[in-house]
């Protein structure tokens, strides 16, 4: 069995593995230092300086737009390094078997493979399953920064 954190982005459901996770946080109460497109940098109390990511500006542009009072920042591992990634609402925490965990179908390519690899099925509910790595990858080449580590703030 395979534990997964459902949340949302938009009206989108979504799944993470939860031993990925370090902990969530509220969006409210944290400290964006950098803005670029849907990547930014967290600061956090003992104030290091983290890699953020807005799943809803990657996913449609209009992160920024969409009411903050709810949202959450997910802290996870990504390479061994912690970022943040910026979801509407995290719902629950479900159990699934490895019959429910299907590969995302070959029609799909690029950024969709690289973030969402997996499709959980639970009866008539599909849920993507995002893969953070591919995440990371995918924001630096929609801001078009290349060079943009978000581990060396930008002056």
């Amino acid at each position: 069995m395979t534990e997964l954190l459902l949340f949302r982005v938009g009206a989108m459901q979504f799944a993470i593995d939860l031993p990925l996770i370090s902990n969530i946080q509220s969006a409210k109460s944290s400290t964006v230092l950098h803005k670029e497109g849907g990547a930014g940098l967290l600061q956090t109390e003992s104030g290091e300086e983290l890699p953020l990511y807005d799943l809803a500006s990657l996913f449609d542009g209009n992160g920024s737009a969409r009411d903050s009072e709810d949202k959450k920042i997910i802290m996870l591992q990504v390479d061994e390094k912690p970022i943040g990634l910026v979801v509407d609402r995290v719902d629950q925490v479900v159990a699934a078997g490895d019959d429910e965990l299907e590969p995302l179908s070959p029609i799909f390519k690029g950024p969709a493979q690289a973030c969402f690899p997996k499709v959980l099925k639970q009866g008539d509910l599909l849920v993507l399953l995002l893969a953070p790595e591919g995440v990371v990858k995918t924001a630096r080449k929609t801001i078009g920064m290349p060079e943009f580590n978000p581990y060396e703030r930008q002056m």
